[in-house]
């Protein structure tokens, strides 16, 4: 075999990459998505106003996925729950209106189908189920702690996440509800916590693009060449 031959299959191999790098990349593709929500449980209740998550899908369909996606999560943690309320209360909290920052990370493997499923799925309405972990840290005032320290909640476990995805004009948006199942002892009052967001999904749209005739194709293409 000469160098031209060899020149002439290297080049056809080529090409016949590009159409499936392409639709590799079609099937694997990122869904971003940020908004707000808050959280509550057995004494323990606040919100987030931070929430935001990344989504690598693999597309299983144009209108259906599965998902790995990871969201971080920052709000207000802080509540004081004690009966045996002092008047120097106020004062020591006054520096501190908003309470301490809490904040948390899940993971989750999704079923998505619908809207969102995928960046080019261009329908109204879906929705999302899944299962992971998820972590929550904050503080807390019970009358079981000490009156200078507040008492660390530390939520971690398997949890379970829903989502339900709806358009507004050409833009979408989901209303997700996530509950978490404590396995971690350092606080056995909270035997779990249910979370929720409103989150917009980042460059979705809901309509496909018109496809352009071909008269405008020429048009442009004359554009160009005034």
């Amino acid at each position: 075999m000469n160098f031209r031959h060899f020149c002439t299959r290297l080049l056809i191999a080529s090409l016949a990459v590009i159409p499936l790098a392409t639709r590799a990349q079609r099937k694997v593709n990122l869904v971003q998505a940020g908004g707000l929500g808050g959280f509550f449980s057995h004494q323990f209740t606040g919100f987030n106003f931070f929430n935001y998550e990344a989504r690598l899908n693999y597309a299983l369909t144009p209108a259906s996925s599965i998902s790995l996606s990871g969201r971080l999560i920052s709000g207000v943690g802080e509540n004081d729950y004690r009966q045996d309320k002092r008047p120097i209360d106020s004062i020591l909290h006054r520096g501190k209106p908003l309470g301490n920052l809490s904040f948390g990370f899940s993971g989750l493997v999704s079923y998505n189908f619908g809207n969102a499923a995928n960046s080019y799925s261009y329908k109204k309405f879906g929705g999302a189920l899944g299962v992971g972990y998820n972590y929550k840290n904050g503080w807390r005032f019970v009358d079981s702690t000490t009156y200078w320290k507040g008492s660390e909640i530390i939520v971690s476990g398997i949890c379970v996440d829903a989502k339900f995805n709806f358009p507004v004009f050409n833009t979408s948006w989901t209303l997700d509800a996530n509950y978490t199942y404590n396995l971690f002892n350092k606080n056995p009052d909270i035997k779990g916590m249910f979370s929720f967001a409103l989150l917009y999904n980042i460059h979705v749209p809901i309509h496909e693009p018109k496809r352009k005739s071909r008269h405008q194709l020429k048009k442009e293409k004359y554009n160009k060449f005034i």
